[in-house]
């Protein structure tokens, strides 16, 4: 701003400000601030006052590192190329890893809708992964199509023009299950026409749930008739463990309070050993 700020009033963001003005290659967002004994961790909203800097005193500033956080230009702290003279970044590589279903599984989900089972899938990952597992598996079927999908291919991406009977598959996202779970007060049966028109669907997926929602998630199944069995094996598993009919914990890689609020313990952590017990009675 260019307005002159009484040396007893400065704070730490006003000479950073400064010196990215003197020097384009130091950029706000890339400094590091450092002073006596605080190595390069001064914090932008500390005064000089509190810092006890003088007229005089020794401040260093560093590039980096790198924290890789920021979302906006101005903000992020890496090498963005925001002037001539501040390098920006050299794209090397793209490293993905995938966790892919066992062996068996798709066949294990085929034989228990088979069997009359629903096999809905409940986990934290994001929608599009779980949506992308789930058509692996077969918990969503080749020929499926949630409602997005029909008001793409119908209506130009109107969701309001899409009935309920068009479509038979749904991924419901943690934050919108809460967002309609937040109107139970002044909407009971709203919530009501919401979870029956998602549990009707044939294929279902809930991604980015809470323990709390695996736990309203069972509860609402067991409402509205349903037999359930929960499979898990982590600590956020354990209330929807309990509260299932039959809670299935995973042997190998389940934590100790998974496998004591289950029914079941699977020795070999795998689905289709499920479909095996049914068989067998």
């Amino acid at each position: 701003t260019n307005q002159r700020i009484p040396f007893d009033q400065l704070y730490i963001k006003n000479l950073m400000s400064a010196i990215e003005k003197e020097l384009d290659n130091l950029p706000v967002a890339t400094q590091r601030i450092g002073f006596s004994d605080k190595g390069g961790n001064v914090d932008a909203a500390n005064s000089f006052k509190e810092l006890g800097i003088k007229r005089g005193a020794l401040v260093h500033v560093v590039k980096g590192p790198y924290k890789f956080s920021g979302t906006k230009k101005e903000d992020v702290n890496w090498p963005f190329h925001r002037s001539e003279s501040e390098q920006g970044l050299v794209f090397i590589g793209l490293y993905a890893m995938i966790d892919p279903p066992r062996p068996g599984v798709p066949e294990a989900v085929g034989r228990c809708q088979s069997a009359g089972i629903k096999v809905v899938m409940v986990t934290g990952d994001h929608p599009v992964t779980a949506k992308a597992i789930a058509q692996k598996v077969g918990i969503i079927g080749p020929h499926s199509q949630t409602k997005e999908q029909v008001a793409q291919l119908k209506y130009d991406g109107n969701l309001d023009r899409v009935n309920d009977d068009e479509y038979d598959a749904i991924v419901v996202p943690g934050h919108l299950l809460q967002e309609k779970l937040d109107t139970e007060a002044e909407d009971p049966q709203g919530v009501a026409d919401f979870w029956n028109n998602a549990l009707n669907k044939d294929n279902v997926v809930f991604a980015r749930t809470s323990p709390q929602q695996k736990l309203l998630i069972v509860s609402a199944v067991q409402e509205r008739g349903g037999i359930v069995a929960v499979t898990g094996d982590g600590v956020n598993d354990s209330p929807a463990l309990k509260k299932a009919d039959i809670g299935v914990a995973m042997g190998i890689t389940g934590t100790e309070v998974a496998k004591e609020a289950a029914d079941m313990i699977l020795l070999d952590d795998n689905f289709a050993s499920i479909v095996n017990g049914v068989e067998e009675g």
